[in-house]
């Protein structure tokens, strides 16, 4: 039975586009089927997490790096009692904005388009299920319900200064974008927390970018670590970290719910609607895991994220989407046709350039690598030629 301070489906807000009703499958369920059928949720799994997919099969991706985040999420829904099939449509759907190479590849997008667009991956998730899915014939994108495109647009929280299509569809639906989110859409970005500084750990003990001994400097993960080598003294080191990890995760979850349980009972959180006028997310870290969270994000900032063999990696691939932009944006006859004559009558900078970004945006990282050499290698030119 779900909490009174849940999102029920039989009291969304709706759909862009009218349809008919289900019989088998409430509006959220219907929402997260979509999302996991859709194109731009496959290609998930040939986008970096952090070490590029092209370089190791046994590496995180986009998409395994999702189907933790929604794992953990319907954990903790399930403990708070809320909606867990809009949990974990947010959370599959989170990630699907990101370009190429991620992070790095964002980054490059906002230098190289800064002067007429900015790119955000959180804002072009909404772009992509929203506009360039193709799989109805009575409206373009997923018309996913009015749930789902706030706890995409604001799962990180209020928004004070929105990008252009979160401006868009807010005024399409009033996403109340100053107000705090549902609690399923809270819990998807801690989620998205636990999951990345457990998962990320894992991927860098795997490429020798982290030792064993690192870690057991830090807090939580490395708690764990001494306490299972005494307990286990025969164990592996893979088996302890193992084990570490797990306990790792299932602390954090357990922390953020005890926090939001204790906010709905100290504010009398009755409702969604008093979850969205909170002053402050009920759902968090508490004050001490908050810091800890912190220490270890910092730790893989530092030795992870920017360890120099990433570093310089992450050149090469800044590269390769900035000369992308700057070989579409300005002959964009190299676009596929459909994106050509989008750019053709686009009457602004801002619209042209977003049309780039959407077209590199929903590139793979192979397929970037593919565009890339096309252009610029020598090798191509010498067949072709």
């Amino acid at each position: 039975m779900l909490s009174s301070y849940s999102s029920f489906p039989e009291r969304s807000k709706g759909r862009l586009f009218l349809e008919k009703e289900d019989p088998q499958r409430d509006c959220y369920q219907r929402d997260r089927d979509r999302v996991i059928h859709s194109s731009a949720f496959r290609r998930l799994m040939y986008k970096t997490q952090v070490f590029s997919y092209c370089g190791d099969d046994h590496y995180r991706t986009r998409l395994t790096h999702s189907l933790e985040v929604s794992q953990i999420a319907r954990s903790m829904a399930r403990l708070l009692g809320i909606n867990e099939d809009l949990t974990e449509t947010i959370a599959l759907a989170h990630d699907i904005g990101h370009p190429p190479f991620a992070h790095v590849g964002e980054e490059a997008l906002q230098e190289v388009a800064a002067e007429h667009y900015r790119f955000e991956h959180n804002a072009q998730v909404l772009r992509i299920l929203g506009e360039f899915e193709h799989q109805y014939m009575d409206f373009n994108g997923l018309n996913l319900t009015w749930e789902t495109i706030e706890g995409l647009a604001k799962h990180n929280g209020p928004i004070q200064k929105p990008h252009q299509i979160i401006e868009e569809y807010d005024d399409l639906l009033n996403l109340e974008l100053e107000k705090q989110p549902s609690l399923e859409a809270q819990i998807v970005s801690l989620a998205d927390d636990i999951a990345y500084s457990s998962h990320d750990i894992d991927d860098g003990l795997l490429s020798g970018v982290i030792t064993y001994q690192d870690l057991r400097h830090l807090p939580i993960i490395g708690e764990n670590i001494l306490k299972f080598e005494k307990a286990f003294p025969e164990a592996s080191k893979s088996q302890v970290m193992y084990k570490a990890r797990r306990r790792m995760i299932r602390f954090l979850i357990h922390d953020v719910v005890g926090v939001a349980r204790e906010n709905i009972k100290r504010y009398l959180l009755k409702s969604v609607d008093d979850i969205r006028e909170l002053g402050f997310p009920a759902a968090n870290f508490s004050e001490k895991v908050g810091n800890e969270m912190k220490e270890i994000k910092a730790f893989l900032y530092n030795n992870l994220y920017f360890y120099y063999s990433i570093r310089k990696s992450r050149v090469k691939l800044k590269r390769i989407v900035k000369e992308l932009f700057e070989v579409f944006f300005h002959d964009p006859q190299c676009l596929q046709k459909d994106y050509y004559e989008r750019f053709r009558v686009a009457d602004s900078m801002n619209k042209k350039a977003q049309l780039v970004c959407d077209f590199i945006a929903n590139l793979t990282d192979s397929s970037a690598m593919r565009e890339h050499k096309q252009f610029f290698s020598t090798c191509v030119l010498e067949r072709d030629y």
